[in-house]
C-alpha cells in the first residue's frame, strides 16, 4: 500500500511539473520546490520506513493527502485547458522589450534606497553597519526592516532587467548593490528574487536542449546552495569577521548540511507531527492562515480581530518547551494546509489554482517592464509558499507589486 501511494504521488508531481513547463507558467518554481523539499525526502522516508521516527500509517496519510491535493490540481488544469480557447502562455513576456529608461532608473534608485534604509536601521541598533550581526538584524525597528524589504523586492528585479536589456554597466552596479544588501541583511530569502528570474528566463526563452538543461540545473543548484550557505554564514557574526579560512569552513558546513538533509529538507517533519496528533493543538483546524490573508491590507495593530500568524502556533506545537517565545515554523505547503483544515486542507487546491492562473495572466498582459520586474517578487512568493510561509510570501508580493505598479505609472508621467 505504501509503495502504491508513493508511486501515485510521484506521478502527480511529474505531471504537474510537465504541465507547468508546457504552459510556461511561473508555478514551475512552486512544484519544483515541493519536489525537492518534500517529494524526494518523503520518498526516501517511506522507502526507509523501518528507521523513520513516524509510523507507516502516518507516512501513508501524508502520501494520500499530497496525492489528493495534486490530483485535484491536475483535474482543474485539464478542465481549464478544455474550456479555454486562447490559452496564451507567459513566453510572450520575453518576446518584446520596452525601453522605459526612467522606470529602470527609478528602480535602481529604490534599490540603493533599500540598502540605505537597512543600513540606518542597523546603525540605530548598535552603532555599527558592517559590524552588525544576525541578532542585530532581528532587532531593527519594523519601520526600517519592512520599508527596506518591500523596496528591495520592488527594485531588485532591475538586476535581471539590465541583464535582459544588455546594459552591462547598470547590471554590474545593481549586482554590486544587491550583493552588499544580501551580505548585510543576511536573510536567505533575499537570494531568491535575484536568481529566480534568470532560472525562468533560461528555462522558457531558450530551446529545450542539453545546454538549456545544464543552465537551469546550475541556477537551481546555485539557489539551493546559496540559501544553505547564507544560513551558515549568519553564525560567523558580522561581515568584519570574514576571512578566507572562515569562508572555507562555512562552505564545508553548507555541504554537510545539504548532505545530511538538514534545513529545508526537514520541514516536512512538522506535517508528520500534525498528522500523528490529528491537529490536536491550539488554534489548529481554524483556517487562520487564510483568514489572515483576507485581511492582509489591514494592520494587526489596528484590527484586533485579525488572527495572529499561524506560523507562531505551528512553532508552539513543534517546540512546546519554547512556546510563546516568538518563534515561527513553516512545515511545507502541505503541512500548513493540513494544520489549517485537517484532511479537508486538500481543497485549498481550488484557491491556489485560481491564484496561480491569475498571476500568469498578470505577467502576460502587463507592460513588459512591469512583467519583467514582477518576476523577482513572484519567484520569491512561489518558493516561500511551497516552503509553507504562506502569509509572508503573499504580503511581500502584494506590497512590492503595488510599488512596481506605482513606479510604472510615475515613470510614464510627462513632466513639464
Amino acid at each position: 500500500m505504501s509503495i502504491i501511494l508513493l508511486v501515485l504521488m510521484n506521478l502527480t508531481f511529474i505531471m504537474l511539473v510537465y504541465n507547468s513547463i508546457r504552459e510556461k507558467s511561473l508555478s514551475i518554481l512552486f512544484w519544483i520546490s515541493l519536489l525537492i523539499f518534500f517529494d524526494l525526502p518523503h520518498t526516501l522516508e517511506v522507502i526507509r520506513s523501518d528507521s523513520s521516527l513516524y509510523s507507516e500509517s502516518i507516512l501513508n496519510q501524508a502520501s494520500l493527502f499530497v496525492f489528493t491535493f495534486n490530483m485535484l490540481f491536475i483535474i482543474m488544469t485539464s478542465i481549464y485547458n478544455m474550456i479555454t480557447i486562447n490559452n496564451q502562455n507567459t513566453l510572450n513576456m520575453f518576446e518584446k522589450k520596452e525601453v522605459n529608461k526612467r522606470f529602470y532608473s527609478y528602480q535602481l534608485v529604490l534599490l540603493v534606497l533599500s540598502l540605505v534604509i537597512w543600513s540606518y536601521g542597523l546603525y540605530q541598533v548598535n552603532g555599527k553597519i558592517l559590524g552588525s550581526t544576525w541578532t542585530d538584524m532581528r532587532n531593527v525597528k519594523p519601520l526600517y526592516s519592512m520599508a527596506g524589504n518591500y523596496l528591495f523586492l520592488a527594485s531588485v528585479g532591475c538586476v535581471f532587467s539590465f541583464f535582459y536589456l544588455k546594459r552591462k554597466k547598470l547590471f554590474l552596479i545593481s549586482l554590486v548593490v544587491t550583493f552588499i544588501f544580501i551580505i548585510l541583511v543576511k536573510s536567505r530569502s533575499n537570494i531568491i528574487p535575484v536568481i529566480g528570474p534568470f532560472f525562468i528566463y533560461f528555462l522558457y526563452k531558450s530551446r529545450f536542449n542539453i545546454r538549456t538543461i545544464s543552465r537551469v540545473l546550475l541556477i537551481g543548484i546555485t539557489i539551493i546552495f546559496s540559501v544553505f550557505f547564507l544560513q551558515q554564514f549568519r553564525y560567523i557574526g558580522s561581515v568584519e569577521n570574514i576571512e578566507f579560512d572562515t569562508i572555507i569552513e562555512v562552505t564545508q558546513e553548507t555541504v554537510e548540511s545539504i548532505a545530511e538533509g538538514g534545513g529545508e529538507f526537514n520541514l516536512r517533519n512538522g506535517f508528520y507531527l500534525f498528522l500523528e496528533n490529528r491537529n490536536n493543538f491550539n488554534n489548529f483546524n481554524e483556517g487562520n492562515t487564510y483568514k489572515r490573508l483576507l485581511l492582509l491590507p489591514f494592520p494587526s495593530s489596528l484590527f484586533e480581530f485579525k488572527p495572529n500568524d499561524f506560523a507562531f502556533d505551528m512553532y508552539n506545537a513543534l517546540y512546546p518547551s519554547r512556546a510563546n517565545q516568538g518563534g515561527t515554523y513553516h512545515p511545507i505547503f502541505y503541512g500548513d494546509a493540513y494544520g489549517n483544515f485537517g484532511f479537508l486542507g486538500f481543497s485549498v487546491a481550488f484557491l491556489w489554482f485560481f491564484v496561480f492562473k491569475t498571476l500568469d495572466k498578470i505577467l502576460i498582459y502587463s507592460r513588459p517592464s512591469v512583467t519583467i520586474s514582477l518576476l523577482a517578487p513572484m519567484s520569491l512568493m512561489y518558493i516561500l509558499v511551497a516552503r509553507g510561509a504562506i502569509y509572508n510570501s503573499i504580503a511581500f508580493l502584494f506590497w512590492s507589486g503595488l510599488i512596481i505598479l506605482s513606479l510604472s505609472f510615475i515613470s510614464r508621467l510627462k513632466w513639464n
